[in-house]
């Protein structure tokens, strides 16, 4: 969450007095790393541990950013309109925050699922559930 804490405070600052962005230049390496972004999503897809999950969810996010970083560039290439991109941050952080916070309710809740069935482990009762003996 201090990541996003960090994207907010920068957003806040960059709309209240927004820098001159280069569209161009912003479009071109968002395009390269949402390529890039994509091709791991791709490889981390399907995989059901919750290790690979987390790891997809922060490629996600990236890709969400190089997606954002696009249609900044773009926005800023056509109108000129610099406050889109902390606008856009804001979207992106509010989304990492989210995802942030289902991969920690995923882990509780595989935990609990790995301790229900531990507790029935060959018939016999664990922790005082109860069972078919």
């Amino acid at each position: 969450m201090v990541f996003e804490w960090w994207i907010v405070r920068e957003a806040v600052g960059r709309l209240a007095n927004p820098p001159e962005v280069q569209g161009t230049m912003v479009l071109v390496i968002a395009s390269v790393g949402l390529l890039i972004n994509l091709m791991i999503m791709r490889w981390l897809h399907g995989s059901h541990d919750l290790n690979t999950r987390a790891a997809y969810w922060h490629v996600l996010g990236d890709a969400l950013g190089s997606v954002a970083a696009m249609v900044s560039g773009l926005v800023i290439l056509l109108t000129g309109w610099m406050p889109i991109d902390p606008i856009l941050s804001f979207f992106v952080a509010a989304v990492l925050v989210w995802g942030g916070w289902c991969t920690p309710y995923s882990c509780l809740e595989t935990a609990q699922c790995q301790a229900c069935s531990f507790s029935t482990y060959r018939g016999r009762s664990y922790g005082g559930l109860a069972t078919n003996t």
